[in-house]
């Protein structure tokens, strides 16, 4: 582990970190970075926040993940906003667009 006190950086696995957490791994096979929800944990796994404090990026823990939005709970995936998709997208299932339905 190395510390930038000039920076705040922290580093695991360099001696160079490059942002406030660098996290680099040396072990092929091995698992970058782990968390591990503590038993009957409730709480966000993880969350990343703009600079306001809205969350736009959450894994709860039951491993849902929610883009643009914290309410992730119902939906594997749960996305607010326009979202873009480049290459195939396969639905193996009923497709919904509001209340219509597809399939």
């Amino acid at each position: 582990m190395s510390i930038d006190s000039t920076k705040d950086f922290v580093g695991i696995g360099t001696n160079a970190p490059n942002a406030k957490l660098s996290v680099k791994n040396s072990q092929l096979g091995s698992v970058a970075f782990q968390i591990t929800a503590a038993e009957g944990q409730t709480a966000d796994l993880l969350e990343i926040r703009d600079a306001s404090e809205k969350s736009i990026f959450a894994i709860d823990s039951s491993g849902h993940i929610g883009i643009g939005t914290s309410s992730s709970k119902e939906n594997a995936l749960a996305v607010s906003g326009t979202s873009t998709f480049s290459g195939l997208v396969n639905f193996n299932s009923d497709v919904h667009f509001g209340s219509a339905k597809i399939g």
